[in-house]
């Protein structure tokens, strides 16, 4: 658990990263001052893991629905298979 949690936390502050480097050469082409890209990029980096700390129903995974590809039908006489399954063999 808590590996998963370092590795969230440490991909989220890569991903800030990135966007503060494409956010600071953006300024500096625009002749503005670019540490606030960065300001930014450290704040969400602290911010985005403590609110999914602190409220972690609004970091909850989507459910989606699993849907037959067009045209699909089960074998005759069999049931609808398990699509993990397929995926995942047992």
């Amino acid at each position: 658990m808590i590996a998963a949690w370092m590795l969230y936390c440490i991909a989220i502050a890569v991903l800030f990263v990135v966007v503060g480097e494409a956010l600071e050469r953006a300024l500096h082409l625009a002749g503005r001052a670019t540490r606030w890209a960065w300001v930014a990029a450290l704040a969400g980096s602290y911010l985005v893991p403590a609110t999914a700390l602190l409220r972690p129903s609004a970091f909850a995974a989507i459910p989606v629905r699993w849907r037959s590809p067009p045209g699909w039908r089960p074998a005759p006489g069999g049931s609808t298979p398990d699509p993990s399954a397929a995926c995942f063999p047992r």
